[in-house]
């Protein structure tokens, strides 16, 4: 996906190259440019720029007169909810469209480039976990990511990330989807769509066992007790 300014600089060329001179754009049958994106939560930045870019360059071409002999340019845009099965009923359904000359998606970002980009943090161990000798990834949401891949028929290009920058990077396009072992919460769900969750796990609290302070759980809830959890992960608002 692109910000909105580079939007207007490569859609704008696309349309000029249909545009003729002709009648006020207005008076004519639409020709229409379709966008498949996440267009439901306003924390899907880049997806909001797309459309705003691909809207101004349209207002710019239909004020000079449209396209094909006076045409108006008109956006159709479909939301796919972040979800791969859901762009794909999406392009078939702009696909059927009439008028249609062209269609702006991630997925065929994806389909064109033959690569989807995987956002992962790889400290988890058995989730995502980069091994510091050998450099290889392994991890239960490394297999599913190449799955993923597979069925895309695309290679995964593996993007580091963390809890704490994880919403930023869906947001801001820096990858197409990230896998690992991310719980859903409503501050998340409230900017990032999720699949229907494959794992489950508990919060363990970990100490020496020499430790003499620290014996159970209501111990740690005692003044002066330092504990250290990860930004942004689960563990910080619970021991908080």
């Amino acid at each position: 996906m692109f910000p909105i300014r580079l939007v207007s600089r490569y859609l704008l060329p696309f349309l000029l190259l249909l545009a003729a001179a002709g009648p006020a754009a207005a008076e004519k049958k639409p020709v229409y440019v379709g966008l498949d994106a996440e267009l439901t939560y306003t924390g899907s930045t880049s997806a909001q720029a797309i459309r705003m870019g691909m809207l101004i360059a349209m207002e710019e071409v239909n004020q000079a007169g449209g396209v094909l002999g006076g045409r108006p340019l008109k956006l159709i845009a479909r939301d796919n909810k972040s979800l791969p099965a859901r762009s794909l009923v999406n392009l078939k359904e702009l696909a059927a469209q009439p008028d249609l000359v062209a269609v702006f998606s991630a997925l065929e970002r994806i389909k064109t480039t033959q690569t989807v980009r995987v956002c992962i943090w790889p400290d988890y161990y058995g989730i995502t976990f980069r091994n510091p000798k050998t450099h290889q990834l392994t991890g239960i949401d490394i297999d599913m990511a190449q799955a993923l891949g597979q069925d895309l028929g695309a290679k995964v290009e593996f993007v580091d990330s963390s809890f704490a920058k994880l919403v930023d990077d869906v947001a801001q396009d820096r990858c197409d989807v990230a896998m690992f072992a991310i719980g859903i919460t409503p501050t998340r769900q409230a900017k990032l769509r999720f699949t229907q969750p494959h794992l489950a796990s508990d919060i363990f609290a970990i100490t020496s066992k020499t430790n003499r302070r620290i014996k159970d759980w209501g111990d740690i809830d005692k003044a002066d007790t330092v504990v250290a959890v990860a930004k942004g992960t689960l563990h910080e608002p619970v021991m908080k």
